[in-house]
């Protein structure tokens, strides 16, 4: 998520983990989209049972911000070379979509009976992507011959869900020290990505939604590295309020 919002990306752009190490953004996009092109193939082999089936058949589609320009959509397309999803001897293969223009077509296809208005000529729409780093409004119109119009460009910011779980990370900075989070997170990368993903699925859950209490599960290595500023922030902020 960190280049959703670069309209400028290149084919050198790097990317940085939690602890600070770099790799190139182009790799690590090809590794996503290698596992994703795994994980289809076995699941359309195991589906079919098709003997005659030909991976050269497929037509891929990969979407894309709608912000982002020529070049950093040709940069998705050089990640998908190098995952072997397509081949440059066959570039047709890979069709690259604009993610608000996909979904539209979605609707389109498959819920038209609940979406009635998308089937009127001229019909004039706005789709609202709320991701997990930003939100991104545009507004379509259908045309006659079926195909869609972008009649106000996408516009948007950083207020997906993923600012939410920043702001969960903020609150442990301010109970229990923003230097201590730190290294915690490079002592204990992997139990620190467990509590961050434990607060993700809480924070889809039907509770938030019910604006209800609900527990997070913080790993014994988590309790074990703040334990002695509990007294300290129970103090500050109460039990109701902090619970371990």
């Amino acid at each position: 998520m960190e280049l959703h919002n670069e309209e400028n990306i290149d084919l050198k752009a790097i990317l940085y983990d939690v602890n600070g190490k770099r790799a190139e953004a182009k790799t690590v996009f090809a590794h996503s989209i290698r596992f994703l092109r795994d994980e289809a193939l076995y699941f359309i082999r195991q589906e079919t049972k098709d003997d005659a089936f030909r991976v050269e058949d497929i037509l891929w589609v990969l979407t894309v911000p709608a912000i982002w320009t020529p070049r950093a959509k040709q940069f998705m397309r050089e990640a998908a070379y190098e995952a072997g999803l397509v081949s440059r001897d066959r570039p047709e293969q890979l069709l690259i979509a604009l993610e608000p223009e996909a979904a539209a077509i979605f609707c389109t296809e498959r819920i038209m009976d609940v979406i009635e208005v998308l089937s009127q000529p001229n019909a004039q729409y706005m789709v609202v992507d709320i991701g997990g780093g930003t939100l991104d409004v545009t507004v379509h119109e259908k045309q006659d011959n079926g195909t869609i119009k972008e009649i106000y460009k996408v516009t948007g910011g950083p207020y997906g869900g993923r600012e939410v779980n920043h702001q969960f990370e903020r609150l442990l900075d301010e109970l229990f020290g923003v230097g201590r989070l730190h290294k915690y997170r490079k002592r204990y990368p992997a139990d620190w990505l467990r509590l961050i993903n434990d607060f993700e699925e809480k924070k889809r859950g039907s509770h938030a939604l019910e604006n209800k209490e609900t527990r997070i599960r913080l790993p014994h290595s988590f309790v074990s590295s703040i334990s002695e500023l509990l007294p300290l922030s129970l103090k500050r902020y109460g039990p109701m309020k902090l619970k371990c």
